[in-house]
């Protein structure tokens, strides 16, 4: 099968690359050079539509192009749930510093990488994410030491296929603040009131309720503590549609930022009360 605007010498790693998306993805009868979307302007080698996005391919003789950089902005700006990838030979046609180099560029904007060995077996080196998902590094210097290490884990899963389960480890690490500070202030005599005990489960909600009922701690961000524990149940569920996949998207990268927010402000807004930061 012939690819337009593909070189000779590139038709059979395209043709790999098809093959491995759609075995890997269970998706079929791709687009073939033709636009995504009329206000897109980006014709990628291979595109793919299913019910809740689109899977873009282009086929390069290296792991970046620029024309994904426009193509990037176009669906940014439209937030239609687009996936990209590249898919490249495995043995570097280029000096290794500039085969890095464009590693490095395509992973700063989200986009997946599929390699092409000689024997034309393909591999994902980076799953990516859908575009609009995208977030660039926050600056992590920002965190306590205790929850760096996961922050990281959590941005590195979120960029790289899983951000539900970006999502949910930053909820894990909230979550378990909120029983630490519930508990402190039991113990300090400050939270007084409602059925919260240290020693048992209790839901998220009703605790943080409580505690700003108490006023614990400044009532602003432990509101967007309680925001954060409705949010995150709200995305935790596989949208069925192209309109609902949009929707929650935007949703996971709210939260996503949400929660980054809540981890860098949390520490100093219980220490001025006199609580220790743990989780």
């Amino acid at each position: 099968m012939p690819y337009p605007n593909v070189e000779p010498h590139l038709q059979q790693i395209a043709e790999a690359a098809k093959e491995f998306i759609e075995n890997r993805f269970n998706v079929k009868n791709p687009k073939i050079g033709k636009e995504l979307d009329p206000d897109i302007h980006w014709q990628p080698t291979l595109h793919w539509k299913n019910k809740t996005g689109f899977i873009g391919c282009e086929v390069s003789g290296r792991p970046f192009r620029p024309i994904v950089e426009i193509a990037f902005g176009g669906i940014t700006s439209k937030g239609l749930p687009v996936t990209i990838f590249i898919a490249y030979p495995s043995a570097p046609a280029i000096p290794l510093k500039d085969f890095n180099e464009d590693i490095e560029m395509a992973k700063r904007y989200g986009i997946g990488l599929i390699s092409i060995s000689d024997d034309l077996k393909g591999t994902i080196q980076h799953r990516g994410v859908s575009v609009p998902l995208f977030i660039s590094p926050p600056d992590f210097s920002k965190f306590k030491n205790s929850v760096r290490p996961m922050i990281m884990s959590a941005y590195e899963d979120f960029i790289d296929g899983n951000p539900t389960g970006g999502v949910q480890k930053l909820g894990q690490l909230v979550e378990s603040a909120m029983v630490h500070l519930g508990t402190q202030a039991r113990k300090k005599g400050t939270f007084a009131k409602g059925g919260f005990s240290p020693s048992k489960y209790y839901p998220q909600a009703n605790l943080i309720d409580e505690m700003m009922a108490e006023r614990i701690i400044d009532n602003g961000i432990l509101g967007r503590c309680r925001g954060f524990s409705d949010d995150r149940g709200s995305v935790s569920h596989s949208p069925k549609s192209l309109k609902a996949a949009i929707k929650v998207e935007r949703l996971l990268k709210d939260c996503f930022v949400s929660g980054l927010r809540i981890l860098e402000e949390l520490p100093e807004a219980m220490t001025v009360k006199g609580y220790k930061f743990r989780v």
